[in-house]
């Protein structure tokens, strides 16, 4: 039984499009991010510290958030990062859920294109070289 079968307790009925044109993309695959897709990419994403899942828009639509990723870091929690387009160009932003928090980010962003609570998400500091 899946991460989503627990916790949901029932498959959602698959969506054939998204109404944003997001799409999801793993080490594998990037398809259109119907939601029994993206649930099976994210239950691999938890299982699998090498896997994660990127949800992404060929645009920002609000708050210019195109992007929506998560995967497993070492300690076993959820890094969520955010691509988010400035006028000045991208950053890049991240937080530590745990599996729960990070499902109902993803389905969130899969169904709505948003994200909330940004102000929680912290930069992510590039070195250069």
């Amino acid at each position: 039984m899946g991460f989503f079968s627990k916790l949901f307790g029932k498959k959602e009925k698959p969506q054939a499009v998204n109404k944003f044109g997001i799409m999801a993309e793993n080490q594998d695959k990037r398809v259109p991010a119907e939601l029994n897709a993206a649930m099976y990419m994210l239950d691999e994403a938890f299982e699998n510290d090498e896997q994660f899942l990127t949800l992404s828009l060929e645009k920002a639509l609000y708050d210019g958030v195109y992007f929506v990723q998560a995967a497993r870091v070492p300690d076993g929690m959820i890094s969520v990062e955010l691509g988010i387009e400035h006028a000045n160009g991208t950053k890049l932003v991240e937080k530590l859920t745990d599996e729960v928090t990070c499902a109902k980010i993803m389905m969130h962003f899969l169904d709505t294109a948003k994200v909330e609570d940004i102000e929680s998400y912290t930069l992510v500091r590039m070195c250069s070289i």
